[in-house]
Order: structure tokens, then C-alpha cells, then sequence
């Protein structure tokens, strides 16, 4: 078949819109088909529709079979394509998701053993601090049982020299005597 024609050769004005009713399409798929056989002329009829001149055997319906199956496959394929490539983009986007879902997991489980290894030590520390102060208590309680064993020991210091200071105020006499009674 000859798609070269020119408005003087077999062929019919039509609309899309007659085209797709006189092959059992639709319209777009009209407007495609036009568009395929690109060498067919196009013109604007008096109401201002555009119109195509169709070659007789296209116009009649004639191997009508053929042209939906290919107006079919190519919408379809085109729809696959698109399809296929919408879904390798979102199966990127899910994987890279998860890439981006496994990094933070990993750093927040860093941070829970960073976060624990900070709280060992702050038990740790609070326990030093805690026997620390257990044992300045019993260092500041050592204290002042020693400030009263010393205050005593003063005391009885004092005695023993205001004792020792009466005895040396008498005389040998008076301390042999005292001696010998015990006193």
C-alpha cells in the first residue's frame, strides 16, 4: 500500500470523529492512527474541525483488525513501559527507604550502647560517691570519738597535776604518810 497521497487520489474528508466511528475505534486512537500516516493531508472545514483525507481502503474499515491491534499494542506497550518504569522508580525509592530505615537503626543502636556504657558509669560514680560518703561519716564519727577520748585524757591530765601539785605542796613527812595509808 502507498501511504503517499495527495487530495486528488482516492480518499475521503474525515473527521476524527468519523474516523473513529468508521474503523470502531475511538478518538484518540483515530488521532494517533492520523498522526502515524503522517503523509495523509489535514485541513479545517468550514465549522472549523479539523479534518484528514483518508485513503479509501481506511475510510471503508477495511483490515480493521490490524489497525486496533496496533493502536492496542502501542497504547499498551506504551502503558507497560511506563508502568514498568513507575515501579522500578518506586522499588528504588522503597530500597533506598530501607537503606536510609537500616542506617538510622544502626546509629540509634549505637546510641542506646553509647547511652548505656553513660549510665554504668553513672552507677558506677554514684556508688564511689556513696561509699564515700559512708566513709567520711565514719572518718568525721572517728573524729569525734578521738575529740572525746583526747578531751578526757585532758581532764584526767589536769587531775593527775593539780594531784601532783598538792601532793609536792606538803611536805616529805606528809607524803610518806599519805603513802603509807594509801592515799
Amino acid at each position: 500500500m502507498d501511504n503517499g497521497m495527495d487530495a486528488s487520489t482516492d480518499g475521503r474528508w474525515m473527521t476524527y470523529a468519523e474516523l473513529a466511528e468508521a474503523r470502531g475505534i475511538d478518538k484518540a486512537s483515530a488521532l494517533k492512527l492520523a498522526f502515524r500516516h503522517k503523509v495523509w493531508p489535514r485541513r479545517k472545514n468550514n465549522r472549523g474541525q479539523m479534518q484528514v483525507c483518508v485513503p479509501a481502503d481506511w475510510a471503508a474499515g477495511q483490515d480493521k483488525s490490524r489497525d486496533e491491534s496496533t493502536d492496542a499494542s502501542i497504547d499498551l506497550s506504551s502503558i507497560t513501559n511506563r508502568f514498568d518504569a513507575a515501579l522500578a522508580a518506586l522499588r528504588e525509592r522503597a530500597e533506598a527507604a530501607d537503606q536510609r530505615a537500616d542506617r538510622a537503626e544502626q546509629a540509634l543502636a549505637g546510641e542506646r550502647s553509647r547511652a548505656d556504657v553513660l549510665r554504668e558509669r553513672l552507677d558506677s560514680q554514684a556508688a564511689e560517691l556513696t561509699a564515700a560518703r559512708v566513709g567520711q561519716e565514719q572518718t568525721e564519727g572517728a573524729a569525734v570519738a578521738d575529740r572525746a577520748a583526747r578531751e578526757r585524757a585532758e581532764a584526767e591530765a589536769r587531775q593527775l597535776r593539780e594531784a601532783e601539785a598538792v601532793r609536792q605542796s606538803l611536805g616529805r613527812w606528809a607524803r610518806l604518810r599519805a603513802a603509807w595509808r594509801g592515799g
